[in-house]
């Protein structure tokens, strides 16, 4: 409902090993009859996606519904749909984590490439959207698109106001590790477990881990 004001804040985290997290918190004026909500990003990092928690923000320990693969009812977009009818305030929290969406330039391990959605993509406009993104602070931030206000080497800030339904821009941000910065690919996780004779659990875990 376009009565409902939305202010949106938007977080991305760059973690030591190329996971990244993208954190939406919607704020809502009033939920009224609202039974769901709708977010979402460009479908092109889609392919990325490996987990998806919905929460209410003033309590993190109370999840909300998800349909994923919900769309935004137009093309270009991914899109998950939020289920508002146990929501008891006003502001739920969206987490999207992310794997492939940094990537190493040659010479290996100089320079990195953060590619990101840099609005949420919602359905209609929100009043403000506040958008974070947090680099590792073994890195340095080199280069981007946009212009964002540097408040730490790793902390990058901008504020957007009035922001359009179905946002689709991205941007990418260069950084450069000033530690040692691990790019891995976890290829396959096993483990066993094994109740002996002697009534004792043996617990064992397997990893297979590339680092690129």
């Amino acid at each position: 409902s376009s009565s409902v004001d939305v202010k949106v804040d938007h977080q991305i985290i760059v973690h030591d090993g190329g996971l990244v997290t993208l954190s939406d918190t919607v704020t809502l004026s009033k939920t009224g009859e609202l039974q769901s909500f709708r977010i979402g990003f460009p479908y092109k990092y889609k392919s990325n996606i490996y987990y998806v928690l919905a929460y209410e923000s003033q309590n993190p320990e109370k999840t909300l519904a998800l349909n994923l693969d919900a769309g935004l009812g137009t093309p270009g977009f991914y899109g998950v749909e939020v289920d508002l009818t146990q929501l008891e305030s006003y502001s739920f929290t969206v987490v999207f984590e992310f794997s492939g969406l940094v990537t190493a330039k040659p010479p290996e391990g100089a320079i990195f490439d953060l590619d990101f959605p840099v609005y949420p993509s919602l359905v209609q406009e929100a009043s403000v959207c506040n958008i974070t993104v947090f680099l590792p602070p073994i890195v340095n931030y080199t280069s981007m698109d946009y212009s964002f206000n540097q408040t730490t080497s790793q902390t990058l800030n901008i504020v957007k106001e009035l922001l359009n339904a179905f946002s689709n821009e991205t941007d990418i941000i260069s950084f450069e590790p000033i530690e040692s910065f691990s790019l891995l690919e976890v290829n396959e996780v096993k483990r066993d477990i094994i109740l002996d004779e002697w009534n004792k659990l043996l617990v064992s875990d397997f990893y297979t881990i590339t680092n690129k």
